[in-house]
């Protein structure tokens, strides 16, 4: 598409995808869901609840799904690239990218 002069295509069956999953989500804490390349992949953003299973515990101690990896770290106006002795805390919000197989179980660490 670049050669056309076109920077970014969009996929209505991706934007429709997208739209679905933030509906189902809503409620929760949940910030947004994206599917990325071609739907083999996804990227979730959460907001750690006090109640969640991650809330104030080292990144190495969560035993995280394979085919997920926590991207970033969202504090006080300050992005981390997180790293294992990294703490997620309460208001946190937090950018993990997994595989649409480990999505369930990544949304079972930080829904509350």
């Amino acid at each position: 598409m670049e050669s056309v002069g076109i920077d970014v295509g969009i996929s209505p069956r991706t934007l429709t995808a997208n739209a679905i999953l933030r509906f189902i989500n809503r409620g929760s804490n949940v910030v947004s869901v994206t599917l990325l390349s071609n739907e083999s992949a996804e990227m979730l953003e959460f907001i750690v609840a006090p109640e969640s299973r991650v809330a104030n515990k080292k990144l190495r101690d969560l035993n995280f799904p394979a085919g997920s990896i926590v991207g970033s770290i969202y504090r006080s106006n300050q992005v981390i690239i997180p790293k294992g002795d990294d703490m997620l805390l309460p208001g946190d919000v937090v950018t993990v990218f997994a595989l649409p197989k480990s999505t369930p179980q990544v949304m079972d660490y930080f829904v509350a």
